[in-house]
């Protein structure tokens, strides 16, 4: 880990990744909140366990495994070589399925 760098380059993406979560967790504040977590190892929480359930189903339906803790809290563990590229894959789904979320629950 120490050898091949994994450490620092764990730091650099999960602050990469926490940097452009906290911005979608103000702008879906009614389904993203609390973001936290250190390195790649990151959390936020839903607000109910059944919109929990739909978001990881929809991410699943995208191609991106999340997993769920508790009642109302997805977690993120990837493997320690995630990558930038990885992150923006990743947040461009997220975003997309936060968007059918909230023109579900929420028309405008």
């Amino acid at each position: 880990v120490i050898d091949k760098g994994l450490l620092a380059h764990v730091r650099a993406t999960g602050d990469y990744f926490t940097s452009h979560l906290k911005p979608l967790a103000v702008r879906y504040h009614r389904l993203v909140s609390n973001v936290r977590g250190t390195g790649t190892f990151l959390a936020f929480d839903c607000p109910s366990t059944e919109m929990r359930t739909e978001l990881l189903h929809l991410m699943r339906m995208e191609g991106v495994n999340m997993g769920g803790s508790g009642e109302t809290t997805v977690r993120f563990r990837p493997m320690l070589t995630l990558s930038k590229s990885h992150v923006n894959v990743f947040l461009t789904r997220f975003e997309s399925v936060l968007n059918k979320m909230y023109q579900k629950h929420w028309p405008q």
